[in-house]
This record gives structure tokens, C-alpha cells and sequence, in this order.
């Protein structure tokens, strides 16, 4: 589904892989637009607009014109909350590769010294 963009990213990492640093500062830059996103898809904020929206529609006398606003208006918040949706799985993604390039780097850095 999102396999080009995850393409890209792991492109990214490929280039920034042994610095650690870098995939830090990488890592922190996704986590802040997982959560963004997050913050969005989890629904608390669109169901607010709609209830705020529609506390504005129960005071306006409703003809086929306003009933036709009110259905477009609601078609382009979910196509919006499908979009936000679908970043939030890509930041996922980028957040778990990052990560485990980071494990990577550690695991390597400290070796595991069981006896």
C-alpha cells in the first residue's frame, strides 16, 4: 500500500546508517509526526469539529442546498481523516526501521557477553 514511500525512507537509512547521531535525530523526526498524526487519526479531534459542526447545523433551517453542504463537507472529513490515517501507518513504519537500525548500532557497540 505504502511500499514507495517506505522505499525512499529506507534509502534514507541506508545512507545514515552506521551514524548514530543522525538516526537519532531521524528517529525523533518521525516519533513527532507519528504523534502528530496519531493525535489526529485517534478521532477525538475530528469528533469535536463534528459536534461542533453540528451544534452550527441544528440552528439553520435545512433546504436541499444546506443538505448538500453538510454531505460534502462530511465526505472531505473523512477523505481527510483517510489521509491522515494513512500517514500515521507510514510514520509507523519509518519509526520501527529507524529503530531497529538503532538496535543495530547498539547491539554491535555492546556486544552481548553471556558465558
Amino acid at each position: 500500500m505504502f511500499g514507495h514511500a517506505l522505499d525512499e525512507y529506507k534509502n534514507d537509512l541506508g545512507e545514515i546508517k552506521h551514524d548514530e547521531k543522525a538516526l537519532k535525530e531521524k528517529l525523533s523526526r518521525v516519533r513527532f509526526n507519528y504523534n502528530f498524526c496519531h493525535c489526529f487519526s485517534s478521532g477525538f479531534i475530528l469528533s469535536f469539529f463534528v459536534g461542533v459542526f453540528i451544534a452550527y447545523v441544528l440552528k439553520m433551517e435545512m433546504n436541499a442546498y444546506s443538505f448538500a453542504s453538510i454531505m460534502a463537507i462530511c465526505m472531505i472529513a473523512l477523505f481527510v481523516q483517510w489521509i491522515i490515517v494513512y500517514a500515521e501507518c507510514i510514520c509507523y513504519e519509518e519509526m520501527k526501521l529507524a529503530e531497529d537500525e538503532l538496535e543495530k548500532i547498539n547491539n554491535t557497540v555492546q556486544p552481548n557477553s553471556k558465558k
